[in-house]
Parts: C-alpha cells; structure tokens; sequence
C-alpha cells in the first residue's frame, strides 16, 4: 500500500529532549501513524525475515496467478537459430541422399511447415514436402534424425503436426481454426515461461541440390586436421590406407569419409565431434555390400566435395 509522506511539527521520537526556549520547531518526514523508526529492542536485524518470507510468498502466489495472463499477451519469440539449423539439415539430408522416406527431393522453392520445440527435440510437417520429422538437440553432438513419417492428411501444416506429435506420445491442444497463424501454446501451468512443446509456422526456402552442392565447393574448414587426427586413433598406427573427406558444415549431423585401398577394400564412415568428450565419434559405415547403387552415389558425391586427402 502506498502511504503519502505527511510533514508533522513532533519530536522525531520520545527521548529526544524538549525543544529550548526560542528554537524552531523539529520537523520529521515519516508514514503516517507510523513512527519513523521503531524502538530499539537490542534483539537481531532478522527478527523481520517472518515478516520477509510472508510477503515473498504473496508475490510467488501474484506471479502464479497473472503468469500464464502476461505470458498470453506476449507471443513466444522463437529462435531464427533454429529454423537456420532445420533449413541447413534439410539441405544436407538432400544432398547426402538420406531424406525421410517419403520426402520430395525434387521440391524447390519456399516450403511452409510447422515447427514444434521440446525440451529435448525439434519437429516439423510439411505438407509440401510430404513428411513430419522429429531431431535430437542433445548438447553432445548437432542435430540428429531419431524419428520421421508421412505427413498426416489436414487442413494445414499445424494439424498434421499437430496430429503426427499427439501419435508419438506428445500430447498437445487442437489449434483452432479461428486463431491468428501465431505461437500455438499448451495449457499454462506456472510461471512466465510457455510450457513445451512451442509451435509456430513458418516458410523455409528449399534449395536445388545442384546449388547446395556449389555452397559445400569452399576451402577445407578449420577442423580438418583435427578429423584426420581422429581418423587416426579410431584405426591405429598399424592401419595403412587413404581416405578422401568431404568439406562439411559447423551444423551438418556427421562428416562423411570415404576409405579405399589395400586390405579394407572401400567403405564410407560418417563422425561427428562430441562435444562432452571432446574427441570425435564415428557414427555409421557402408559398403558396396550393403547397397551398391547407394554406395556409388555416395562415394560420387564424396569425390565431387573432397575438401583433404590423407594417407593414413
């Protein structure tokens, strides 16, 4: 409560000695039926921290109350980090040739989707792409696929997001066909915050695989050496062969390889830099066994983007 300060002609408290014959009066500046400063009982300053935690408890209480009302006025401000990052795996998913199954490769252009943030995973539908796909954003390593399907039939990019999220388990409000295309949020619960998952729409632009391509033709990256140091220990001294490595991006999932010669015959490996260890992981390998028509395509694209040789 606000108490306006009142002048008062009185003595500023009840030792202070009486005024002498011919002084002015003492002037005190305090609340209102309140004396300026209590009379001191000798006991601690903390004798007010019940008095402290009573009014911290009503504030707690005030913010419980109007949280999710301002956290409703004001819109969720998402990251562009993130619709960069989804837009650049994109492109590496079509250049690498490992798209979600159903995804159309030959779309190029501006792609609308619907993206949604867990604390743990980023997803999104399109409709003009024709798939829903869900990336771990662990702290270890960058983005990597773990989940990823046809795009559910409905009337917009939400609804299917909306339907593919509530078939893997993640519960979340029906958006409403009345509603300006914004941040579509859970019910609040507590605090200033939105809870998870967050949705919005948005339009990424698609590239043609000929012009990513010409954006991975640059100069080899910084780290280069340092993957060949890890190519290194993973097989050993004793291990002799050469190995073409193909220029990457910070956010690309994996660093593809391409190793050939002498006992190993060929094979193609991806690694990513774990960032917990701090020493390179190798993810996955393939051989014109396992495939020979996606082996040679890989193997031509690894060629085409060399950016170091090595002899190991």
């Amino acid at each position: 409560m606000f108490y306006p300060l009142r002048r008062t002609d009185c003595p500023i408290s009840s030792t202070t000695p009486p005024e002498k014959p011919g002084d002015s009066p003492r002037v005190s500046w305090f609340l209102p039926d309140r004396p300026p400063h209590p009379p001191s009982t000798g006991r601690n300053y903390n004798e007010g921290v019940p008095q402290l935690a009573t009014t911290r408890q009503r504030l707690i209480q005030l913010l419980i109350v109007l949280g999710p009302v301002l956290a409703a006025a004001q819109p969720y401000t998402f990251s562009p980090r993130i619709e960069r990052t989804l837009r650049d795996t994109i492109h590496y998913e079509k250049l690498w040739d490992d798209s979600p199954k159903g995804f159309k490769s030959s779309f190029t252009g501006s792609a609308t989707l619907a993206i949604a943030e867990t604390e743990k995973e980023i997803w999104y539908c399109s409709r003009k792409l024709g798939v829903c796909a869900a990336y771990l954003t662990a702290v270890e390593r960058n983005w990597m696929r773990n989940r990823s399907g046809i795009c559910p039939p409905g009337n917009s990019d939400e609804a299917a997001l909306v339907a593919y999220l509530n078939a893997k388990g993640v519960h979340v409000d029906e958006p409403s066909p009345s509603r300006e295309p914004v941040v579509l949020r859970p019910k609040q619960k507590l605090g200033l915050v939105p809870l998870f998952p967050i949705r919005w729409p948005t339009t990424l632009d698609i590239k043609p695989t000929s012009v990513i391509r010409k954006e991975y033709q640059s100069p080899p990256p910084d780290p280069m050496d340092a993957v060949i140091q890890g190519i290194r220990q993973k097989f050993g001294s004793s291990s002799h062969f050469p190995v073409k490595i193909a220029c990457f991006k910070p956010a690309d999932p994996d660093v593809q390889v391409y190793a050939h010669g002498g006992e190993v015959g060929q094979f193609i490996f991806s690694m990513f830099w774990d960032r917990e260890r701090e020493g390179w992981r190798f993810t996955a390998s393939l051989s014109p066994e396992q495939g020979q028509p996606l082996f040679d395509r890989r193997k031509a694209m690894i060629e085409s983007l060399t950016c170091r040789e090595a002899n190991l």
